[in-house]
């Protein structure tokens, strides 16, 4: 196959100018010398067609025209160029239709770093199916022939067998599995030897049996093609995608065309068909869908996070006042801790949610993972029972990592209570280890998350029960589970493979029935000394009764804010209106210390209005506070000059050394 040329011709299809700049811009970035022509219209991009191109790259949605629309001129007017579509909104329904329909690649706006490696996978894929049409069709014509002057002159029999040779030189040398029956499908005639390296099985075996292509489909698409190559085969229309079962067990998938061959009187004397391997193809649209999946749970996540962490900070702030107010009612302290522990489960809860959805807010440090490992393996061992044997090797001179100590014992502690689960019904073993380990560009290749390079793998092993490639391909779907109704919610490993990911690292898993199961995680490694853990002080730190301005859109969570700040000895007024806040600040603006604001309100954000008090009173510490919110971090709110973040729910003790620490710090 001759190499893709570097210098091509692009026709791009975008509206937007800018757009139509990145887009060559990543082309060149991939190796390309692009000599391009931007549409935006309809009859501009019919118009252009008049010209040859090598690659036609269209936005999605643009005023009265759109990508799909510019696929279907295509197939109208029979013009092969391939086609590249490109959208800034995610959608797996878009990505399938525009498949469908003939695109040879579909990216979002936020990857064209990948725009370059796609447009080269396009161009060798319409260069190699050309060739492969030149071939087969020339090879076709030629056995078609061969075969017309076989019952016209039966003195050509040398000549036809010299053509049968050419031809099953050409076929033979194909990856794809060519094929041959009778008219009456009764016969394989012929199959080339690429169907040994697909299905596993000999060409002698199909050839002496039919039955022998049809057991190889697996049972849940069985019936599907076998009806198909029944009825469509013989008109020309049968293309399908199946999968088939190999005599070791693996399963591949495939892609099978068919046409009928007829003879001089118009009669269909043979039925031909080309199949080829379409396993990594399938793959990689499963990791596109769970991709998506795990994108569409994490907004719902984020939807939701808010509001319900919101509750929680009134039910918890308000238990927290009410047991600090009954000290002498031992009875009544021990109902309010019980109220606290339900509402630390469901903050948990939703810290989960957010932690597979890659929402929740992480601090990462560099560390040594040796001794997080080493005390998650403390306390699995002391709450798993005694049946279970543990051991653990931790390799002394493995380098840093930079993660979040909390996260990375939340997926230990997650991953060895599965292997747990696993073994639950008796004795087992759960080994622990942390190791350096180099990956290579084939390791890298077979996990989508890593890339060549230096990590640090965490393994956990069991020896349970073990997973079936069903449920292997399942575990990390969110609130998927394989326990027992009330024993499981189903985020554990979403939460696993979330962290992972916000990690630049990844999970992976080993497993067969009955040989257990192990898990590796992969930190990148870092030879920078590890930093220390913050200190914690272990007294409350209280007011001097510095006044305090609450702003918060619900009325509640304001009552409770002023009065919890008054119970830390600080005085304090509040407000559910941005608007009146400025004012109170502008009529007095030495009479608070510090103002607290909430994010989420209506007309104007919490960010909004801290960005006009430090403007405008550069003195005034603000903190600002959210249950959930996708466009703030800690890095974004430390620039904007405010003091501090806080996430709710936020208990009595985090309150008290935000405030002060933001009180405390000099002005800025």
């Amino acid at each position: 196959m001759n190499p893709v040329p570097k210098a091509i011709r692009v026709l791009i299809a975008e509206d937007d100018s800018n757009d139509a700049e990145l887009l060559v811009r990543a082309l060149r970035e991939g190796g390309y010398e692009p000599d391009w022509r931007r549409v935006d219209t309809e009859a501009g991009f019919v118009a252009a067609l008049e010209e040859l191109y090598d690659l036609v790259i269209s936005d999605y949605v643009m005023p009265g025209f759109g990508g799909l629309r510019a696929l279907a001129i295509l197939k109208e007017r029979e013009i092969k160029i391939p086609f590249i579509l490109v959208s800034g909104v995610a959608g797996e329904d878009l990505a399938v239709t525009a498949m469908k329909l003939g695109a040879a690649d579909y990216l979002l706006k936020d990857r064209l770093t990948l725009l370059g490696s796609a447009v080269g996978h396009a161009l060798l894929e319409a260069q190699a199916q050309r060739e492969r049409l030149a071939i087969v069709g020339h090879a076709l014509l030629e056995a078609l022939m061969e075969e017309q002057l076989r019952r016209e002159r039966l003195a050509a029999d040398a000549a036809l067998r010299e053509s049968e040779a050419r031809f099953r030189q050409v076929v033979e040398s194909m990856r794809e599995v060519f094929w041959m029956t009778d008219a009456g499908k009764t016969r394989m005639l012929y199959i080339s030897p690429g169907f040994e390296a697909i299905w596993g099985r000999t060409c002698e075996s199909i050839t002496a049996s039919l039955a022998e292509w049809a057991d190889s489909i697996h049972p849940e698409d069985r019936t599907r093609v076998l009806e198909a190559a029944r009825t469509k085969q013989v008109l020309g229309t049968y293309e399908e995608e199946y999968r088939i079962v190999r005599p070791d067990g693996t399963i591949r998938w495939v892609r099978d065309r068919a046409s009928p061959v007829r003879n001089a009187g118009g009669e269909i004397s043979r039925v031909v068909g080309v199949a080829e391997d379409i396993t990594q193809r399938k793959e990689l649209e499963q990791q596109f869908r769970q991709a998506q999946k795990m994108e569409s749970i994490g907004t719902l996540a984020g939807g939701i996070a808010h509001d319900f962490n919101n509750i929680l900070t009134a039910i918890g702030g308000y238990t927290e006042l009410a047991r600090g107010a009954l000290d002498d009612r031992p009875e009544v302290q021990e109902l309010l801790e019980a109220v606290l522990a339900a509402a630390g489960r469901a903050t948990g809860l939703v810290r989960q949610i957010l932690a597979f959805s890659r929402q929740q807010p992480i601090e990462r440090r560099l560390i040594q993972l040796g001794p997080i490992v080493a005390e998650s393996f403390a306390l699995l061992r002391a709450s798993i029972p005694s049946t279970i044997e543990f051991e653990k090797w931790l390799a002394g001179d493995a380098p840093t990592v930079f993660a979040d100590p909390g996260q990375v014992h939340q997926c230990l502690m997650n991953l060895g209570t599965n292997a747990w689960h696993a073994m639950k019904d008796g004795s087992g073993l759960i080994r622990i280890t942390l190791e350096k380990c180099e990956i290579d560009a084939a390791q890298a290749a077979a996990s989508p998350q890593l890339r060549p390079g230096s990590y640090v793998r965490v393994s956990v092993r069991d020896s349970g029960k073990g997973m079936d490639k069903a449920t292997l391909q399942r575990i990390f779907d969110p609130f998927f589970t394989t326990k027992p109704p009330g024993e499981g919610t189903g985020l554990g490993l979403a939460v696993v493979h979330g962290i992972m990911v916000s990690h630049e690292g990844a999970v992976t898993v080993e497993s067969q029935p009955d040989e257990g199961t192990t898990f590796h995680l992969y930190f990148p490694a870092h030879s920078a000394e590890a930093t220390a853990e913050p200190a914690q002080t272990g007294e409350f730190p209280r007011g001097h009764g510095e006044r305090i301005l609450v702003v918060d859109d619900e009325e509640t969570l304001v009552t409770l804010a002023m009065k919890t700040l008054v119970n830390l000895g600080y005085q304090a007024e509040g407000v559910t209106q941005p608007a009146s806040a400025l004012a109170m600040v502008r009529a007095d603006p030495g009479r608070f210390a510090l103002v607290i604001t909430d994010m989420t309100m209506p007309v104007m954000t919490g960010m909004q209005l801290a960005t006009i008090l430090l403007h405008s009173w550069p003195g005034l510490p603000v903190i600002l506070t959210t249950g959930y919110s996708a466009t703030i971090s800690p890095e974004l709110v430390k620039a904007a000059g405010i003091r501090s973040l806080v996430l709710k729910p936020a208990n009595l003790r985090s309150i008290a050394i935000a405030v002060n620490a933001a009180l405390s710090a000099p002005a800025r």
